[in-house]
């Protein structure tokens, strides 16, 4: 993140809408993680879980944080394919 502040990480997938209604289309289970380098030079230096999800099995998986600090961040995301 460039800069401090509230910010919102999503995931978003192909609404059922876009198939045929006897598709029997389901939304993937999304699971999240967001990890902080504890050091934005030095990835041996470890990292810092910052917040994760259950999984979510919706169109449209987000997290939101009221305060992020500005630094260097993974977001992982998996996802369960039916």
């Amino acid at each position: 993140m460039s800069a401090t502040g509230e910010h919102t990480l999503s995931v978003s997938q192909k609404g059922e809408r876009m198939f045929d209604r006897d598709s029997n289309y389901k939304y993937a289970n999304c699971r999240m993680i967001l990890l902080k380098w504890k050091n934005n030079n030095d990835l041996n230096a470890g990292v810092e879980y910052i917040c994760g999800s259950k999984g979510i099995e919706d169109r449209d998986a987000y997290i939101e944080l009221k305060k992020l600090d500005k630094g260097t961040y993974y977001f992982y995301i998996e996802m369960e394919w039916p």
